[in-house]
């Protein structure tokens, strides 16, 4: 965590090493100073997401004093999104920025944080109308029929979504009608 001046030098820091440092040019710095408030955005180093969260510091004439900036790990995160508890066999949760990049792993392909490319109907939901969808049938990422929600967090920059293959979500219905026509009472 951070307090950077107005003209971009660190004035405090958790890590003390940091303090005297110029962000003058570090494109998050410049962005806090430009946001009216907090704000939060993924980045990618070595293909591991990270968050970076902003807060511009004003006095009470309104004048910007600095900018608060804290990196933070996005591991423990990805930890929760990785548990597949209750997601059956098909169920996933991902995160997706504004670039329509896959910023956390996939439960069926690894390593394609960073390298997928979303354009589905909750991104483009998010993305053009700040909006969540609330059940919905679309292709996946991977061309898959699923069922899939999201929570669109636009002002952070990514949108939460969440997808069951409709292949699994059908196939008690269809096991199910195929047994009870034969098991009628006679």
């Amino acid at each position: 965590v951070m307090l950077i001046s107005p003209k971009g030098t660190v004035l405090a820091a958790t890590d003390a090493k940091d303090e005297g440092t110029d962000f003058s040019k570090n494109p998050f710095f410049l962005k806090g100073l430009q946001r009216p408030s907090l704000s939060m955005e993924y980045y990618q180093v070595a293909n591991v997401a990270n968050r970076i969260v902003t807060l511009p510091v004003h006095g009470s004439d309104g004048r910007t004093l600095g900018v608060m900036m804290a990196y933070v790990p996005t591991k423990y995160a990805g930890r929760v999104l990785i548990n597949y508890q209750g997601l059956g066999e098909t169920g996933e949760s991902y995160v997706v920025n504004g670039d329509k990049m896959m910023i956390t792993d996939s439960r069926f392909t690894k390593g394609l944080a960073w390298k997928q490319q979303v354009d589905t109907p909750p991104v483009k939901e998010c993305f053009e109308n700040g909006k969540d969808v609330e059940g919905m049938i679309y292709p996946d990422y991977r061309g898959v029929p699923v069922y899939g929600a999201s929570s669109c967090q636009k002002h952070f920059n990514f949108v939460l979504i969440t997808e069951f293959d409709v292949a699994e979500i059908l196939a008690p219905i269809r096991a199910g009608s195929r047994s009870w026509w034969w098991a009628a009472p006679s």
